[in-house]
């Protein structure tokens, strides 16, 4: 499930950066260069989502032992691309004039 958000936002970065206009909310919308940065945001989300569950699954290689539960990695993905989902509405919310 969290790849299926992670290509989803990934879907919505490439659009908005591509387009340069993202509808944060129904009466504001993003337009310009605050609109492609909360596009790479969204694009990033999913890449920083693999490469730390890829880098914390290799130490657990490594070691020998289990640094976090299963259910905690699937936490900790879900995580990660709600922090940079939120990073990419907050910059576009900057874009809109909006508080």
């Amino acid at each position: 499930m969290d790849l299926i958000l992670g290509l989803i936002m990934m879907a919505v970065g490439i659009y908005t950066v591509a387009k340069g206009k993202l509808r944060v909310s129904a009466n504001a919308v993003s337009t310009g260069a605050p609109a492609r940065i909360a596009g790479i945001l969204l694009i990033c989300a999913l890449p920083a989502a693999f490469l730390i569950t890829l880098a914390r699954r290799l130490l657990e290689q490594a070691t020998g032992t289990p640094i976090l539960g299963e259910s905690v990695s699937v936490i900790s993905s879900y995580a990660i691309l709600i922090v940079f989902g939120v990073a990419a509405v907050m910059v576009a919310r900057k874009g809109t004039g909006a508080a």
